[in-house]
C-alpha cells in the first residue's frame, strides 16, 4: 500500500511531498528507502536530487543500484 503513496508523492504539488520523501530516505525499511529514492528521482527537481546526494551514506546497496540505473536523469 505504501508504494501507491510514494507514486502519488512523486507527482504531488504539495509542499509537504518533498520533505516526506526525504524523510523516507532515512526509514528503517530498505523497501521504503528504495521507494522514496525512486519517487525523488521521478520528481525531477534539483533540490530533491541534491538531498539524495547529501544522504548517499544512508543508501543501501539496493538504493545505489536504483541511482545507477537513473544516472541520465541527473545530467542537467
Amino acid at each position: 500500500p505504501y508504494l501507491l503513496t510514494f507514486q502519488y508523492l512523486s507527482r504531488s504539488e504539495s509542499p509537504h511531498a518533498l520533505p516526506t520523501l526525504i524523510a523516507g530516505l532515512a526509514a528503517e525499511s530498505p523497501s521504503i528507502r528504495a521507494a522514496a529514492t525512486e519517487a525523488l528521482i521521478l520528481r525531477r527537481q534539483t533540490n530533491a536530487h541534491l538531498e539524495m546526494i547529501r544522504r548517499v551514506d544512508l543508501h543501501s546497496p539496493g538504493i545505489l543500484e536504483v541511482l545507477k540505473r537513473n544516472l541520465t536523469i541527473f545530467s542537467y
